[in-house]
């Protein structure tokens, strides 16, 4: 089993910097638990990792504790997370559930945790109704489980399809401010990207990164 979209190693400092002060952060849909080098760059508290498949051969060793489940249904208390941060799957054609083929290079969720991918996991979905609605899902139970004044950090990006650019980002990001988080930091970071596929010779050339908040109980209650 092969992780075929790990964070950037840019990404990291970047993460430490947003989450700095927190005691603890949850990455619901963690792959192989790569945030916790974040604790190389400074951060202090505990990073808790949960995935919908368990990626036994390649997991970092530096994550305080693993959960295995959806990320729709989290096994924490309400507003007992004090951070959150996540990359989402994109909907491209990582999404795509086919297996890898003897002498084809696949870059797909499928073909690196070489076997079938459950109904729930994201890995399968590509950009549409079904990967939409299934991360509202997600987003719903992040802002149930997340403290109130908690820092919820997202990295997620555009893609291309026939040549037009499919705004993932935005709409992640409106998601968010629709369950009431409030955006305080978006960053466009350049990223070197794959040159495979269809699309090979255009690319979005950067990702973003978002820090939202949620409010305080005393500015829940004053809204």
């Amino acid at each position: 089993m092969r992780h075929p979209a790990k964070y950037c190693d840019d990404f990291i400092p970047l993460f430490a910097r947003l989450l700095g002060g927190t005691p603890a952060v949850l990455d619901p849909m963690a792959g192989t638990g790569k945030l916790a080098r974040i604790k190389g760059f400074g951060y202090q508290g505990e990073v808790l990792c949960n995935d919908i498949l368990d990626w036994e051969d390649a997991k970092d060793p530096a994550v305080d504790r693993w959960t295995f489940c959806d990320a729709a249904r989290l096994p924490y208390q309400d507003g007992s997370v004090p951070a959150v941060c996540t990359s989402p799957t994109y909907g491209n054609k990582m999404g795509e559930h086919r297996a890898a083929v003897p002498g084809q290079r696949i870059f797909t969720y499928r073909a690196g945790a070489g076997r079938e991918l459950d109904p729930e996991n994201t890995g399968r979905m590509e950009w549409g109704r079904k990967y939409r609605d299934k991360h509202l899902d997600i987003y719903r139970e992040l802002v149930r489980v997340l403290a109130p004044g908690g820092i919820m950090v997202v990295n997620v990006s555009d893609f291309i399809r026939r040549g037009r650019v499919v705004e993932v980002a935005e709409w992640h990001r409106q998601a968010l401010l629709c369950l009431g988080l409030n955006c305080c930091e978006d960053l466009r970071v350049p990223t070197r990207r794959m040159r495979l596929g269809a699309n090979w010779s255009v690319r979005v050339d950067h990702e973003r990164i978002m820090a939202f908040r949620k409010p305080a109980a005393a500015e829940e209650a004053a809204a």
